[in-house]
This record gives C-alpha cells, structure tokens and sequence, in this order.
C-alpha cells in the first residue's frame, strides 16, 4: 500500500512538472490540499502515462501489479501507452 502510496505521489509530481499552466494559483492551491482531497478529485480519471514500451517486465508490472491497484484503491484508470524511443525525436 505505501509503494503504491509513494508511486503515485511519484507519477503526480512528474506529470504535474510536466504541464505548463498559466495559473499558478491552481498550483498552490494544490498544495495546500490535503492527500484526503487529492484523492477524491482523482477518483474517476484517467492517467495516461507515455513510456518506453520495450521492457516486457517492467509493462508486465504496470499493466498487471499498477494498473489494477490504482483502480481498486483509487478509482484511477492507468493507460501505459507504449512509445518507441525514436518516438521522441520527431
């Protein structure tokens, strides 16, 4: 439970310093939410994370240990979309 605690936190922060966002009041904000809060408004989304698809362990871990645990505690549907690391340069 608190890996999977710690792994999400981890998947939120990246994501979160990957989005640019004219608001940084929305920022603040969040951070003055409790974890409690945090969860409620996740319950229900999607997160979409774009990784290099060519490890079949580590898509295994996330598609059969991740996935169905953010679902379960969260109510988070995780999408692995696979890429190809070429996939980045273009």
């Amino acid at each position: 439970m608190r890996k999977l605690a710690v792994m999400f936190l981890s998947i939120f922060v990246f994501l979160s310093a990957c989005s640019n966002t004219e608001q940084p009041k929305e920022q603040e904000s969040l951070l003055k939410q409790s974890w409690k809060d945090i969860e409620a408004e996740a319950k229900n989304t999607t997160v979409r994370m774009f990784m290099w698809g060519g490890d079949d362990g580590i898509n295994r871990y996330m598609d059969e240990w991740v996935a169905p645990r953010l679902k379960k505690e969260y109510g988070i549907t995780f999408e692995r979309v696979p890429m190809d690391t070429s996939d980045g340069y273009k």
